[in-house]
């Protein structure tokens, strides 16, 4: 068979046609899963922060997180996808754990840096956190917020 067989060239089209269809899926989905990480680790990050803010005005961790949409800021975000809490666990008196489920690694969309960055460098100083894929999970330890006058 060659080339010049109409038969052979319509298989090779379609063959063809057929390659790009699944890398374009494929990119379709890769990008989806980092969009969905993208956001994990936005509204994770928010929450430690909002963490943080409660355990400031409070003198304690909330008890869950829903404690923390008693704010201005409203309800607290969830998985993007399941539409599911994130985990969140008191691990000590100022350490908490919060966890959410990755499709991705930091590594795989992030470049050289390979971390998230978050926090307020005039007054905390910046943090980071490296994922994995899967369940990850962060543990913060919070100051001690010193209260004069009281």
């Amino acid at each position: 068979m060659t080339m010049s067989n109409p038969t052979v060239r319509k298989m090779a089209a379609m063959l063809c046609c057929t390659g790009v269809i699944v890398a374009a899926v494929y990119l379709y989905c890769y990008e989806r899963k980092v969009d969905y990480d993208t956001q994990r680790e936005h509204q994770t990050l928010e929450i430690a922060w909002r963490i943080m803010n409660f355990d400031h005005a409070h003198h304690h961790l909330p008890a869950d997180l829903s404690a923390l949409s008693d704010g201005p800021i409203g309800g607290v975000p969830n998985d993007p996808k399941t539409g599911r809490q994130y985990e969140y666990a008191i691990r000590g008196k100022h350490t908490y754990e919060l966890c959410a489920v990755f499709s991705t690694t930091t590594r795989d969309h992030l470049g050289r840096t390979n971390r998230v960055l978050y926090g307020d460098p005039m007054t905390h100083g910046y943090g980071s956190w490296f994922h994995g894929s899967g369940r990850q999970c962060m543990v913060n330890t919070l100051p001690v917020w010193k209260v004069y006058g009281r």
